[in-house]
């Protein structure tokens, strides 16, 4: 289902609330680099002075207190600088860490391409670029508030040394800020803009890599590069709108600067000569209005600045992990028997055209349930789409320890029927049992460690080895002989690395990637109690399929398989054979008992 944007996204206390409960187990860093900033600030705003008091003692021909002091502070000062940035460090990549890990975890929670409420390349955004931007905003209000603190305290301090500098230097703030404020504009919006144009792009360049094959063999190259580039000229203008506000900011900041240095040097000669300050105090002087000024420029330009937005980012972030879950945790969880022979049944169930992924997209970023099980999906149609259900009403069952066939015509639902039970995606009629159990209620740890899935274009990660077992623990041994039964250990030894060749590294056939699959499948199969090969071996030429098939059916005794056919030859194998016709079960029976239908006898050109 999805959920309608948060009211506290874009509010104060929400995303401070976001960054405060990644921040647990980090307040101890966290409050150091903060402490040591105030220590910082602290001896800022000393070393004025103790310079004055320096050069006026050196001016007299004495050397007594004010240079030891001066050294004194300046040693402390680099001491609370440096432990300072080794504080921000920690707690900064650790919060940035956590953001980034949280942000992907959900957005794999939120829907199968196709059907979630994010694009996978604006997703991807979020999850890099607007999370570095997020994790930067607690340092953000550090520098706001520090930079207050010494622009009021560098006032202070000009005040007490005289208060013609702060007129002057109050004369030249108004300027400045009135300036800037008409420089800058909403930046935030701004910067929300160009992170929108930026996942636009990412994700149309991620659709033109799945499709390279494609579009090389249709010669639509230049087409394709046009069409993903179409954002760039929105994306150009937005950042070089950001560069001109930048650049404009930067030049106030500086003529404004200069002209603080400028206005207070003409108004402490006029006071030294005129004996009411030191030539030491005149030094300070200058370096409390540089100082004033540049911790309020600071307060503008790295503080205003970087929070408006930090706060765009936050929220961009805050949209994901507040998004509800495709396919929500059970309120009331409920295992799964213990025992392997599970049925799986399907009452009532029906399933609208919304709630519904192309079954090739899916299978291509869908990985197996047992281990990748918080892929999912479940979004609720919006108003005024079709009533037209894709599944109308299925009642079926597939019985313990049996082999079932889903047979039909291209779109009828059995990718959408199989999906139902490890919960890639959730009916909106109905209900689906696994083991007299409702799905709903399983755990989806429990359910995917239960429910074990083949597609018919497996992904595959990192190295042979690991797209194999796909994070499960499993000895080299047991990787071999999964990889022989579903016969690929012979082009695997081929590889220059063998199993640890990186699969970016190689080129697979379909139906070589389809045997890494099975391989997956085979390994996961001990305690597997429901397996669903989803067109599984569609690649694999007729003795191959023949050779695994019977190895699998054979290893999947103990166990429920689901099997998405194609071909005349898988459907004869199964135990039961259900044909899926217009949304609704035809009708049940073994392969041989259908075959006297002429409609069934078409679907695999059968005379």
């Amino acid at each position: 289902m999805f959920s309608k944007p948060n009211k506290e996204q874009g509010s104060w206390s929400g995303q401070w609330r976001l960054l405060a409960d990644r921040l647990r187990g980090l307040w101890l860093w966290f409050g150091a680099s903060v402490a040591l900033a105030y220590v910082g600030l602290a001896l800022q705003l000393v070393t004025p002075l103790v310079l004055a008091a320096a050069v006026d003692q050196i001016a007299s021909g004495t050397l007594s207190w004010g240079v030891q002091a001066y050294v004194a502070v300046a040693v402390a000062a680099l001491l609370a600088e440096g432990f300072g940035r080794i504080a921000d460090v920690k707690w900064h990549a650790r919060l940035n860490f956590r953001l980034a890990t949280d942000t992907l975890a959900k957005g794999l929670t939120l829907g199968l391409p196709g059907r979630a409420r994010f694009e996978r390349g604006d997703l991807i955004y979020r999850s890099v670029g607007d999370v570095g931007g997020a994790a930067r905003l607690p340092q953000s209000f550090v520098t706001v508030t520090t930079g207050l603190l010494l622009a009021v305290g560098s006032v202070v301090a000009l005040a007490f040394l005289h208060p013609s500098f702060v007129v002057a230097w109050f004369l030249c703030l108004v300027v400045a800020t009135l300036v800037t404020k008409r420089v800058f504009g909403d930046l935030g919006k701004r910067q929300s803009a160009l992170s929108s144009h930026n996942g636009r792009m990412v994700s149309l360049f991620l659709d033109a890599l799945r499709g390279a094959r494609t579009i090389e063999a249709s010669n639509t190259i230049e087409r394709e590069v046009e069409r993903v580039c179409r954002p760039l000229r929105d994306l150009a203008d937005g950042a070089r709108d950001m560069e001109v506000v930048g650049g404009k900011g930067m030049a106030v900041m500086l003529l404004s600067g200069h002209g603080v240095v400028i206005a207070t040097t003409c108004v402490g000669a006029v006071l030294l000569t005129r004996d009411a300050i030191t030539l030491g105090m005149l030094l300070a002087a200058l370096t409390y209005s540089r100082q004033a000024f540049s911790a309020a420029a600071g307060v503008v330009d790295n503080g205003w600045f970087h929070i408006a937005i930090g706060r765009s980012h936050a929220g961009r972030v805050a949209e994901v992990l507040d998004s509800e879950e495709a396919t929500p945790a059970p309120v009331r969880p409920t295992p799964l028997p213990s025992s392997s022979p599970a049925s799986v049944c399907w009452n009532g169930v029906g399933v609208r055209p919304a709630d519904v992924v192309d079954a090739k997209g899916a299978k291509e970023d869908v990985e197996d349930v047992q281990d990748v099980e918080d892929v999912q999906d479940g979004k609720t149609p919006q108003e005024g789409e079709s009533d037209d259900a894709l599944l109308r009403n299925v009642h079926l069952a597939a019985p313990a320890e049996r082999t079932l066939a889903l047979v039909g015509a291209s779109g009828v639902g059995k990718t959408t029927l199989v999906s139902l039970v490890g919960r890639l995606l959730d009916p909106d009629e109905g209900e689906v049992s696994v083991a007299d159990t409702p799905v709903r209620a399983v755990p989806r740890q429990a359910l995917a460690s239960r429910v074990a899935y083949a597609f018919e274009k497996p992904n595959l990660i990192g190295t042979v080895a690991e797209s194999i077992t796909l994070g499960r623990p499993a000895s080299p041994e047991a990787v071999r002989l999964a990889a022989a039964r579903a016969a690929a250990d012979e082009f695997i030894e081929r590889l220059p690395q063998g199993y640890e060749t990186p699969v970016a590294d190689i080129s697979l056939s379909g139906g070589e990637r389809q045997r890494l699959g099975l391989a997956r499948a085979f390994l996961a199969l001990e305690q597997t109690a429901v397996l669903v090969l989803d067109d599984a071996t569609s690649h694999l030429d007729m003795a191959t399929e023949a050779r695994i098939s019977a190895i699998l059916l054979e290893q999947a005794q103990a166990r429920t398989t689901l099997m998405v056919a194609h071909r005349a030859s898988m459907a004869a194998r199964a135990d039961a054979v259900a044909w899926l016709r217009d949304g609704t079960i035809e009708a049940v029976g073994t392969h041989a008992e259908l075959l006297a239908k002429p409609a069934y006898r078409e679907l695999f050109d059968v005379a």
